[in-house]
């Protein structure tokens, strides 16, 4: 049985920003990504007068520290939070009239399913087992029944019940696999869905009233999120077919499983889960691009692209509405992050207490881009802190799977502190940047930052007496919970007055920042 915390953390993964301007663990490597290709930018549909997408939408994405529901009208307007801004919550679906929004919440070792009034904001909990995964709920066409997947009888298997939650029944349980939700057919009459195990996935098709399944396709590779058009002709899905085990691309198969042809064939980005446009015309996709998970509204037959503007996350719902979402000015980037003041108080600074502007670096000595950052941006911050506009506070993040020696060096620095004052500390923390590569790695890294911390005009001796006896390292860890507590996954990651912005930024963009907040004032 797969537990509910690895699949917690699987589906806070998929969502976790990519950084690609910095350390962390989701990639597993300090080598920096490619830049991506900007293929998506407002879009030759529109340019040449195509028509907007209607309809509403559901998608889940980052608000703050958590994965949240949103609804929007289909071309980007409307938005709204339909979950609680709090709790970890995701795979929204809406209802076939639009009103009413069906998603999954974290609670405990559980993922219960609710569904929410997008008008009133009533929420009513559908399912609540201990210790049970249920996601990816579906409504039937006619708004009746909910399909959902759940690992409630050991395995994760395709359940359905009424939409208030009542009289649960399995529908697809296979031995020796896995059942991934796809969506019902038009007429309410079969699902299309994955079965995956260790070595193959199959996308199959049940009879939702016999339970009778029938294979569309079978191979070794990622086949996923099978969708069936609104005409009941063909089914979407993502694959690595081009070239398994390297990119994700968009397919269109007749729903016998024959005729698979792709529909976006492109190696320099990742397409994710399509979902088809009320009338059939478009498919919405999701591409992660840089920090960002950009959703991406394709004119099927044209081959035409437009992207949803100021929009994060993995769309997985699209319906017809008659009548659009109002304009709220709600912006996934209105959440503002509030750091610890326990953890700011003790944390060293460089600037007046009273700056403006607050910048709150979570940073890892041993990250060849909080390298970068120390090295190319800081000096050109440097006025703004000097002219009383801006205070940086430092706190450390150091990241032990791919920088054992980071705590290390963490702890130097406030050694240093403990001789000289808040100067001997900066003066550490630009000697450890600078010689990132002279400790970095080394089995002894005490007798080597003892070393530094000599040349910097400081005794090593005491330097390396205090780091052993880890006087410190509560404080480091505080950096490091704190850091998790606010969704840092890598680094560097900067608050901004309580705005975050992740990786080794350039000058120009905090400099825009600033001017935002002075002008603000």
């Amino acid at each position: 049985m797969i537990s509910s915390t690895r699949w917690m953390a699987m589906l806070i993964g998929l969502l976790a920003l990519l950084v690609l301007s910095g350390c962390g663990p989701l990639g597993g490597s300090d080598k920096q990504a490619a830049e991506p290709t900007p293929s998506t930018s407002p879009t030759k549909a529109a340019q040449e007068g195509s028509t907007v997408p209607t309809g509403r939408m559901a998608f889940m994405g980052p608000y703050g520290p958590t994965v949240q529901v949103f609804v929007m009208n289909a071309d980007g307007t409307g938005l709204r939070l339909v979950s609680d801004g709090e709790t970890d919550s995701v795979f929204p679906a809406l209802s076939p009239d639009g009103t009413k929004v069906a998603y999954s919440v974290q609670e405990a070792q559980n993922l219960d399913l609710v569904v929410t009034d997008i008008e009133s904001g009533e929420t009513t909990r559908l399912t609540e087992t201990p210790d049970v995964v249920e996601m990816q709920p579906a409504w039937s066409p006619d708004g009746s029944r909910i399909a959902f997947m759940s690992n409630r009888d050991g395995t994760f298997d395709i359940f359905v019940m009424k939409a208030d939650g009542t009289d649960v029944r399995p529908l697809v349980q296979l031995p020796d696999s896995d059942e991934r939700m796809g969506s019902w057919s038009p007429d309410g009459q079969r699902l299309v869905f994955v079965s995956e195990t260790d070595q193959e996935q199959a996308i199959q098709v049940v009879d939702v009233e016999s339970g009778e399944v029938k294979e569309l396709s079978r191979r070794a590779g990622v086949e996923a999120n099978p969708t069936f058009s609104p005409d009941g002709t063909r089914i979407a899905f993502y694959s690595d077919r081009a070239r398994p085990g390297e990119d994700l691309d968009l397919y269109v198969m007749d729903v016998d499983g024959s005729n698979v042809q792709p529909i976006k064939d492109d190696p320099q980005n990742l397409n994710l889960f399509p979902v088809w446009s009320p009338d059939g015309r478009w498919l919405a996709y999701t591409m992660p691009q840089g920090e960002r998970y950009v959703v991406v509204q394709m004119l099927v037959e044209a081959g035409l692209e437009r992207q949803v503007q100021d929009i994060d996350g993995v769309v997985t719902s699209w319906v017809a509405s008659a009548k659009p979402l109002e304009e709220t000015g709600f912006s996934q980037q209105d959440f503002t992050y509030q750091v610890s003041e326990a953890v700011l108080s003790q944390a060293p600074s460089k600037g007046k207490p009273d700056a403006p502007v607050v910048i709150v670096e979570f940073s890892d000595y041993q990250c060849p881009f909080c390298k970068r950052f120390a090295e190319e941006t800081l000096p050109a911050l440097q006025r703004y802190i000097d002219e009383g506009t801006v205070r940086l506070v430092y706190v450390d993040f150091p990241i032990d799977q791919i920088h054992p020696q980071a705590r290390a060096a963490a702890q130097a620095a406030y050694c240093a502190a403990e001789q000289g004052g808040p100067e001997a500390y900066w003066q550490m923390h630009d000697v450890l940047f600078a010689a990132q590569d002279q400790w970095a790695g080394k089995e002894d890294v005490v007798g080597v930052l003892a070393d530094l911390a000599e040349r910097a005009g400081l005794d090593g001796e005491a330097l390396r007496a205090c780091v052993e006896s880890e006087r410190f390292a509560e404080r480091v860890q505080q950096g490091l919970e704190e850091g998790t507590r606010l969704g840092v996954s890598g680094t560097p990651t900067f608050f901004v007055n309580g705005k975050k912005l992740v990786g080794a930024q350039s000058i120009e963009t905090f400099e825009q920042l600033i001017a935002q907040f002075v002008q603000g004032q």
